[in-house]
């Protein structure tokens, strides 16, 4: 995927009105493009996963949950 791509997605993404809104699923998008995050990974990140100072996502200490995890 080309960088125009992505960003063409992502502002499609922005539009989005579903379950979640459309900056929601433009970060899930950009996050999942720049760490190779499964979706699985993804939709199970929660905020102690994420230090914002050190800017980082730790995908290592996901709570293991068959029915996110396998998901993907």
């Amino acid at each position: 995927m080309t960088s125009d791509e992505l960003q063409r997605l992502i502002r499609t993404a922005e539009s989005y009105n579903g379950v979640f809104d459309g900056h929601t699923m433009a970060a899930a998008i950009a996050l999942g493009f720049v760490t190779g995050a499964r979706r699985g990974e993804l939709c199970a990140l929660r905020w102690s996963n994420v230090g914002l100072e050190a800017r980082v996502v730790d995908f290592r200490t996901l709570e293991r949950s068959d029915d996110v995890l396998d998901a993907a």
